[in-house]
C-alpha cells in the first residue's frame, strides 16, 4: 500500500461523510450510524445483528496467501486466471481488505477471492464448505444461510442483538443450500416509504411474499426490522444474488459523465437528475457499484459490508476504509492462459493479442462510446479463414467469438432501463450495446441498471421462468404508475433496483456487469441461473431471438472464456 493510494482514497474531508458521527439505541445498543449512509443501511444493519453468529469459524480455510506477487496467476477449469495488482505485491496480513473486522470472522477476502477474479465460485464455496465442515466464515448465518433461521441450533452463538440462534430442523448442508448449488448470498434490504430523486414521493408500488421456500420473508423475525433513527417497523425483502467482483473497479466505476468529450451529461439518463460527485474521487457517482445502484461510493460499500456482512459492533476506522478502497481500486483480473488457446497474452511476435490483466494496467476508462463493433479488440489477429492445427483452430474461435459479440445485430426490446430511456423498443444493437466500457465490458453510462428478465417476469418477452427456489414477490404498482413493459403487476424473483429507489419503472433492472475473468467465476447472472457460458449465451439467444447456430454459440463461449 502506497502513500499515493491512501491519498487518493480517503481525503480526510470525504471520510467524514462515511464514517459514523451519532449513535442509535436499539434493544438498549447503541448503534453507529453514518449520518449520510444510504437509507437502507440503518434497517439492514438491526436486521444484521439480530442473526444468529457462528460457532467458531474464525479461520479462512480458503487460505489467502499470505503473499501476493505483484503478478499471480490461479488455476481454473479452462486455464489460468491473471491477478495484477497496480502498486505492487502486497503481504496481506495486517492488510484491512483481510483483516476479520467484525464478529464473525469474515474478512472482505472471504468472498472475494483473488482466484475467482475477486468474486467467489461455487467451486470454491463447496471445497471450503467440506474442508471446514460448514464452519469458514464464508457460512455465516446472517447472509450465507437461506435464512438464519435455518441454520441448526448448535450452529450458531446468539445473535449480538435479542441473543436469538439458529433454529434450522434440517441439515447444515440444506441451510446453505442456494450459497453451495448457485453461489447466492441472501440480500435484504428494507421496502423504501418514498422513492428517491428530485421528486420523491410515496412509494410507488406494494410487495406481496407469493412463495417464500425459505421462510425468511415471512419469518417475522427476519421478515421486518426496526429503522434506528426513526423507530419505525419496516417490511424486509430477501433476495438472493451473486456477489460482485471487487477488480477492475477503475473501468467499472467510471463513466461517460466523467469525460468532457463523450457528449454524454452528468445526469441519471433514466431520470434526468443531476448525478452527486464521489468526494473520495472527485468524479460523479457512477451508481454502478452494487446490482442494484445502491452503494454511492466504494467507501460506501466498504462501511456498509463491514457492519453488515461481518456483523460488526464497531465501525471500521479512516484507515481501514482507505485501505480497503485503496487496495480493491488498483487490482484487475483477466484470464492469461486457455487450455486450448494457450497464451492469451502474447503482445509481440507475428499474431499479438491483448488478453490478460497487465494490459488492462495500460488502459484508460473510455472517454465516448466505442465505434461499432470495437468494444472488445483483444483476439483480431487470430482470426483466420483456414486455421491449421488444434490451437490455431482454438484461437480462431476466440477470434470469431469476439466478432459476434461485438457485431452480431439483434433487436433490443421490452428492457427497461434501455428502451424507455433511448426512446425507442426496437434498437438494433449487439452485446457490446450494454457491454460497451472497451476491453472490460461493463456498462459506461451511468446508473447502467438494465432489466432483461432474470428473475423470472419477462417470459411473455423469451426471457426466463421464475425460479422455484427463489422466493417469488407480486409487486402490485399502485394507481397511476407502472412498468415500463410488464404492466402494473409483476411476479418476480428479485426486483432489483425497485427496492431501492421505489419506483415501478425500476422493477427488475440490474447493473450491467462487466466481462472479465468468466472462466473463474461461475455460475453467472445475477441469481446463479447459468451454471456454464454455454447456457449463459442460450439465455441470451432466446431473450432476443438473435438465432445463433450451435458454431457461433461456441465461438461466443471461447471468446468469453477468454476474458
Amino acid at each position: 500500500m502506497t502513500n499515493r493510494l491512501l491519498r487518493l482514497a480517503a481525503p480526510a474531508f470525504a471520510l467524514a461523510l462515511a464514517l459514523p458521527a451519532v449513535a442509535a439505541d436499539v434493544d438498549g445498543v447503541q448503534l453507529p450510524i453514518p449520518p449520510k449512509a444510504p437509507r437502507h443501511f440503518g434497517s439492514t444493519y438491526v436486521s444484521a445483528l439480530r442473526a444468529p453468529l457462528p460457532l467458531g469459524g474464525s479461520q479462512l480455510f480458503a487460505s489467502t496467501p499470505g503473499y501476493l506477487a505483484q503478478y499471480d496467476s490461479f488455476i481454473n477449469d479452462d486455464g489460468l486466471l491473471g491477478h495484477w495488482q497496480i502498486d505492487g505485491p502486497l503481504v496481506t496480513k495486517g492488510n484491512a481488505f483481510f483483516q476479520s473486522l467484525g464478529s464473525n470472522g469474515r474478512t472482505c477476502a472471504t468472498c472475494h477471492q483473488p482466484a475467482n477474479a475477486m468474486t467467489v465460485g461455487t467451486d470454491h464455496i463447496r471445497t471450503r464448505f467440506w474442508l471446514s465442515a460448514g464452519r469458514d466464515p464464508l457460512f455465516a448465518p446472517v447472509d450465507g444461510a437461506t435464512c438464519p433461521s435455518n441454520v441448526p441450533t448448535a450452529d450458531t452463538a446468539r445473535a449480538l442483538l435479542g441473543g436469538r440462534l439458529g433454529g434450522g430442523l434440517r441439515s447444515r448442508e440444506a441451510a446453505y443450500s442456494l450459497l453451495l448449488n448457485k453461489g447466492l448470498f441472501r440480500v435484504f434490504l428494507p421496502v423504501p416509504a418514498t422513492t428517491t430523486g428530485s421528486n420523491p414521493h410515496p412509494v410507488e408500488f406494494t410487495v406481496k411474499v407469493v412463495s417464500d421456500p425459505y421462510g425468511c420473508n415471512t419469518d417475522p423475525a427476519y421478515a421486518t426490522s426496526t429503522d434506528p433513527q426513526t423507530g419505525a417497523t419496516r417490511q424486509i425483502v430477501s433476495v438472493y444474488r451473486r456477489p460482485r467482483m471487487s477488480s477492475n473497479l477503475l473501468f467499472t466505476t467510471s463513466t461517460l459523465a466523467d469525460s468532457p468529450t463523450s457528449g454524454f451529461p452528468p445526469i441519471d439518463l433514466a431520470t434526468g437528475d443531476p448525478l452527486a460527485v464521489d468526494p473520495f474521487t472527485g468524479k460523479f457517482q457512477s451508481g454502478n457499484i452494487m446490482w442494484d445502484g445502491r452503494e454511492p461510493t466504494l467507501e460506501s460499500q466498504a462501511f456498509d459490508a463491514t457492519m453488515g456482512h461481518a456483523q460488526a459492533t464497531t465501525a471500521p476506522t479512516q484507515a481501514q476504509v482507505a485501505e480497503i478502497v485503496a487496495y480493491e481500486r488498483q487490482v484487475l483480473s483477466a484470464q492469461i492462459f486457455s487450455k486450448t488457446a494457450f497464451d492469451l497474452t502474447s503482445a509481440t511476435g507475428p499474431k499479438p493479442v491483448n488478453g490478460g490483466p497487465k494490459w488492462l494496467a495500460g488502459q484508460q476508462p473510455i472517454a465516448a462510446l466505442p465505434a461499432d463493433g470495437t468494444a472488445f479488440a483483444l483476439y483480431g489477429n487470430w482470426n483466420v479463414s483456414k486455421p491449421v492445427g488444434g490451437i490455431a483452430s482454438a484461437r480462431a474461435a476466440v477470434a470469431r467469438g469476439e466478432v459476434i459479440f461485438n457485431s452480431r445485430k439483434f433487436t433490443l426490446s421490452n428492457v427497461a432501463g434501455f428502451n424507455n430511456v433511448v426512446g425507442s423498443n426496437a434498437v438494433q444493437g449487439s452485446c457490446s450495446t450494454c457491454h460497451n466500457q472497451v476491453g472490460v465490458g461493463s456498462d459506461a453510462l451511468p446508473f447502467a441498471q438494465r432489466d432483461i428478465g432474470i428473475g423470472g417476469h419477462a417470459t411473455q418477452f423469451g426471457g426466463p421462468a421464475l425460479a422455484g427456489d427463489l422466493p417469488v414477490f407480486e409487486l402490485s404498482c399502485k394507481p397511476g404508475f407502472s412498468t415500463p413493459y410488464g404492466g402494473a403487476t409483476v411476479r418476480t424473483n428479485d426486483p432489483g433496483m425497485a427496492l431501492i429507489t421505489g419506483k415501478c419503472a425500476d422493477i427488475g433492472r440490474k447493473t450491467v456487469p462487466q466481462m472479465r475473468g468468466l472462466a473463474a467465476r461461475a455460475p453467472y447472472f445475477s441469481d446463479g441461473s447459468a451454471p456454464d457460458l454455454r447456457k449463459l449465451v442460450e439465455v441470451y439467444n432466446k431473450r432476443f431471438s438473435i438465432g445463433l447456430t450451435d458454431q457461433e454459440k461456441s465461438d461466443l463461449v471461447a471468446f468469453m472464456k477468454a476474458l
